[in-house]
């Protein structure tokens, strides 16, 4: 069986999505004989020059309770998969449009679960 993961590669619900998609992958070795990651943009009109993170999460998802709460959930999600978000460190999210091109070039070269993860 192959299985198809439509994945953005700066989202962090999506890397505990992989991160937990590689667990059922060790728990039933044999059942899964491919894993293809299909690249998409989340925010396709971010410039090259990255936007801040703070900024870009605040004018998107206000700083409600709901939202931090999420936050959290995805901080205790990813401790038991061996991740660690920083979420409080200065830093810019970046156009991701190269990063999926190297995620679509890593299936032909056989290294995308790499890719992925890096």
């Amino acid at each position: 069986m192959q299985i198809d993961v439509v994945i953005d590669v700066v989202c962090p619900w999506c890397f505990v999505g992989k991160r937990q998609l590689d667990r059922a992958l060790e728990m039933r070795p044999g059942v899964v004989t491919s894993v293809r990651y299909l690249p998409y943009q989340l925010s396709a009109e971010t410039p090259a020059e990255g936007v801040d993170r703070n900024e870009y999460y605040e004018k998107k998802f206000g700083n409600s309770p709901q939202f931090q709460a999420a936050r959290q959930h995805l901080r205790t999600l990813g401790e038991a998969l061996g991740i660690q978000f920083d979420f409080e460190s200065e830093c810019r999210i970046a156009n991701t449009l190269d990063a999926h091109r190297l995620l679509r070039w890593g299936y032909g070269a056989g290294v995308q679960p790499q890719l992925a993860d890096a």
